[in-house]
């Protein structure tokens, strides 16, 4: 798990330098929707849970548009239930889900594609 947090954290580092501007991969390739930007929070992660108030103060967007988001999104099996503490009912995403995968396979795919060719560019520099 550290390998992959290392690769995940110098891979960003290489794809903002292709696309500095603010925002992740997601953002810059379909939007900055409410919905991708909810999304984004549960991919980038994915090994958290936050309640929906969390996601309020967080994304700075009203209760009404993070809760119609948050039930689209469990009735689509992308993110589920986690744990209950008292009231408060806390969301992760759903991992096990094949369409999670296909989103996460897809922006991993992208983001090797992007350093890539910035690596690549970097070489052409560098020996002319």
């Amino acid at each position: 798990m550290v390998k992959y947090l290392n690769f995940a954290m110098s891979l960003r580092h290489v794809v903002k330098m292709a696309y500095p501007e603010e925002g992740s991969v997601l953002l810059q390739l379909f939007g900055d929707s409410p919905k991708l930007r909810l999304l984004n929070v549960f991919l980038e992660n994915s090994y958290f849970d936050f309640t929906r108030e969390e996601l309020v103060k967080e994304l700075g967007m009203s209760k009404l548009t993070v809760y119609k988001y948050v039930k689209q999104m469990l009735n689509f099996g992308i993110i589920k239930v986690s744990r209950k503490i008292g009231k408060a009912v806390l969301y992760r995403l759903d991992r096990k889900n094949p369409d999670v995968s296909l989103i996460e396979d897809f922006l991993k795919q992208f983001s090797l594609n992007v350093a890539d060719k910035e690596l690549r560019k970097k070489r052409i520099i560098v020996t002319s």
